[in-house]
This record gives C-alpha cells, sequence and structure tokens, in this order.
C-alpha cells in the first residue's frame, strides 16, 4: 500500500512538471527590474517602476507615464509609453557606462527619445546606486 501511495505521488509530481513551460521561452521576453537612469547636459533622470514612468529634466516639471512593460530588441530592453500627446521611448543595454562627470561606473548604458529629443546616460537597478557604494 506504501508502495502504491510512493509511486502516484511521484507520478503526479511528474506529470505537473512536465506541463510547465519554460519561463523566458519566448525570445521577446523582458523580466520586470526598476531602473533609475541618469544623464547630463543636461541634466535628466528616469525612473522605470511598476508604477509609472518618471522623467524630469532639470529645471521642468516631472512627467508621469503609465507604466508598460518593455520588449527585448536586440541587446536591449525597450520602453514605449505616452501620455497627454507626449511620447517617451527608454533604451537600457546591459553594458559598462560612464556619466562622464563623476568617473562612476553604472552596469546599463541609456537611450531616451522624448518628443523628438534624444538623450544618452546610465542606468542602475533601483537601490543598487554605484555612486553611494550600494551592492551592484
Amino acid at each position: 500500500m506504501k508502495y502504491l501511495l510512493f509511486s502516484g505521488t511521484v507520478f503526479v509530481v511528474l506529470l505537473a512538471a512536465c506541463g510547465t513551460p519554460k519561463q523566458g521561452s519566448q525570445s521577446n521576453v523582458v523580466a520586470e527590474k526598476s531602473y533609475n537612469c541618469v544623464g547630463t547636459e543636461p541634466f535628466w533622470n528616469v525612473k522605470v517602476e511598476a508604477s509609472g514612468i518618471t522623467f524630469l529634466l532639470m529645471g521642468e516639471e516631472a512627467v508621469v507615464y503609465p507604466y508598460k512593460a518593455a520588449r527585448k530588441e536586440g541587446a536591449a530592453q525597450v520602453y514605449e509609453t505616452a501620455v497627454q500627446g507626449s511620447r517617451l521611448k527608454l533604451s537600457i543595454s546591459e553594458e559598462g557606462c560612464s556619466d562622464g562627470m563623476s568617473d562612476t561606473n553604472y552596469p546599463y548604458k541609456v537611450t531616451v527619445e522624448k518628443d523628438g529629443t534624444t538623450y544618452q546616460g546610465c542606468a542602475f537597478l533601483l537601490g543598487k546606486n554605484p555612486m553611494r557604494g550600494e551592492e551592484r
């Protein structure tokens, strides 16, 4: 009787494992992460969070865009969103980057296109700021 129960349990576990699709099996699926993107000349900042994507250009009011999940485009994660006629496209690539002012090395390179203007900069995962020596 114990052997029958054990065999039945193993069969159910194996059957469940066979029906589970592999995560990330689609080539355009991107893992959800939160980023802090920064740039200089002019100074700008973009925060990517599930609650929204916030663009801030020094001296102007922040614009909060609705969060839309990223898609994979080559080696980059690309976020595209719009609000009240303003369009934002954010491309984040996992390659080293320096902001050119602080000599800080960041793990991601960023290109931001906002309403026809392109900004170049660097990024890090929220909570892992290399300028503060936080864990990368």
